[in-house]
């Protein structure tokens, strides 16, 4: 009873069946449960394949995929930027921010 799998939603379920079922077949890229819901196969190591709900060619399927990596380097760089300022905020006001001060604020409530 220990080792019961327990769900709270059908999608945590098909989850759980893709994970076994890519476990099973690592040379898989999608994994496609019972539900008819497709899952990207996390075991499978090979090139990137095409969804297969996507309609495109694989080229296009490649293009999207690079964008996709661009636009999390870009995104990457600019939460670099973020934490660089932050840590220069930081460094110039080492009280932080005054109107963050809980106790010097004069409000009562």
């Amino acid at each position: 009873m220990e080792d019961e799998f327990r769900y709270s939603t059908d999608a945590e379920w098909d989850r759980e069946e893709a994970l076994q079922l890519g476990e099973m077949y690592p040379n898989r890229a999608w994994i496609v449960t019972d539900r008819d819901a497709v899952h990207a196969n996390h075991f499978y190591k090979g090139p990137p394949v095409a969804h297969p709900e996507f309609d495109g060619t694989q080229e296009e399927w490649e293009a999207a995929l690079k964008y996709q990596a661009e636009q999390r380097e870009r995104e990457a760089v600019l939460e670099a930027d973020r934490r660089a300022r932050d840590a220069a905020y930081r460094a110039a006001h080492p009280a932080g921010d005054p109107w963050d001060n809980i106790e010097a604020d004069e409000i009562p409530f």
